[in-house]
Formats: structure tokens, sequence, C-alpha cells
């Protein structure tokens, strides 16, 4: 499917041409698609959406949450969320680092540091219970990336390359025919249902009794969002156990 076909498909069942649909250079058809598009990916996250990006993390400043560099090379998505981060350790070998808030952070600090005075720095050999980190993470205080702790004995170099698994964003569709993302090639059916839903008001008068097209289709829009969702968990499964619809 292409935007420009969805569009035409979205505009005969409204009875209207694609250009009814721009007002003052504003295609709002399109737009309408684009606020589709987004919402789904903003209420769920799906297996397509995973990929892996490449973060250089300052010891003091962090780094911003997105946009980050697809792993490898240097074209930016938009970043959702973090699922794991990664860090390579001097031996060359992979190692997941634990993701936290930084309210987490903040505990983990206060239970650390219970009882020593602020105004000393004590070493281990002084203090026994003076903190020591057998792990390290990566915080998250709101867009901006953290490691914890961010001391240089721990980290041979600032910033520390990290890689990232993610949950990403796909840009909106453009009026182009090559813009294809695998929701326009997957999920059309909900992307058509949804938009029709949305477009609805704007192009429909209220009158007392609903006929034809005139009552929005929110049935057949959750019918495709209950298949596409369907679809999206058989992506990836374990063991031998087969999935249907039943």
């Amino acid at each position: 499917m292409k935007v420009k076909s969805l569009k035409v498909i979205i505009a005969s069942y409204l009875q209207a041409q694609t250009e009814e649909f721009v007002q003052d250079g504003v295609d709002i058809l399109l737009d309408q698609i684009n606020e589709s598009h987004r919402e789904a990916q903003m209420q769920y996250d799906f297996q397509y959406s995973r990929v892996t990006v490449d973060a250089l993390v300052d010891l003091q400043n962090g780094v911003p949450l997105t946009p980050l560099p697809l792993h490898g090379t240097s074209n930016l998505v938009t970043v959702k969320k973090v699922l794991q981060p990664w860090v390579t350790d001097q031996t060359g070998n992979d190692r997941p680092l634990k993701f936290v808030d930084r309210d987490w952070q903040r505990e983990d600090l206060r239970e650390r540091w219970y009882g020593i005075p602020t105004p000393f720095a004590p070493v281990q050999r002084d203090v026994p219970s003076y903190p020591t980190f057998y792990e390290t993470y990566l915080v998250q205080m709101a867009q901006t990336l953290f490691l914890y702790p961010s001391a240089t004995t721990i980290w041979p170099q600032n910033p520390v390359p990290v890689f990232i698994d993610v949950i990403r964003f796909f840009p909106d569709f453009k009026d182009q025919d090559d813009n294809v993302d695998f929701l326009l090639q997957y999920a059309s059916d909900y992307l058509k249902w949804d938009t029709i839903v949305r477009l609805n008001p704007l192009v429909k008068e209220f009158v007392p009794r609903q006929e034809g097209n005139v009552a929005p289709p929110t049935d057949l829009r959750d019918a495709a969002w209950a298949k596409l969702l369907a679809w999206d968990a058989q992506l990836i499964t374990t063991g031998t156990a087969g999935l249907t619809l039943d």
C-alpha cells in the first residue's frame, strides 16, 4: 500500500476527491492519516519498531534520549523508549546494563550514603559501609540518559559508547509514493478505518438519523486494530505451540 493509494481509498469512502481535503495549503487527509499513524505507535510497542541505537554518554551531562543513530550508522531515529542498554567491556564482550529511573538512583544513593556526613569523603578502609559498586546502570531522567555511577575510575573513557535496544517512532508520511513503513504495509486496513473515523466529524453534518456512511465505522476500526495486534504477537514466538485466532 502506498500513501497516495490510501488517500484515494479513504476519499472514495467519504464520496470525495483527495483534492477536496486540501484547505489553505494544508492536506487535512494526510494530516489525519499521520495522526492515526502516530497514535498507533504511541499506544503499542510493535516488534518492527524495535531497533538498536548508539549513544555516547557523557559522564557529567549524559546524552539526549532522542534522536539517536541506528547502531553502526549515522541515520538518526526518534526514540520512544529504552528497552535494554549494553556496553562493551575491555575484553570485547558485550554486557547488559541495568536500566533504572532517577527515583531508583536517588534511593540507591540514599541507602549507600546513609549515616555518612556530607562534608566527608571517606575511603573504604575507614568506613566499612562506604559505597561500593558491583554493577553499573543507565539512568533515564526525562529526555536524558546518564551512567551511574559516573566515576572515571569505573569508566576508562569519556564519553562512554553505549548501544541500546529501543522502541523507535517512524516519521510522518509524506505525499510521496515511496514513503512506506511497516504500518502502511501491514496495517493499512487499520489506518484506513481510523482515519475515516477521525475525518467523519469534519466532513459530515449532524442529522437525527444515521444513513449510508454517516456513522463512523468504529467497529471496523476496532476489528482492524485487534487483527493488527494478533499479527504482531505472532512475529516472534518461542516453543512449538502454534498461534491461532481461535
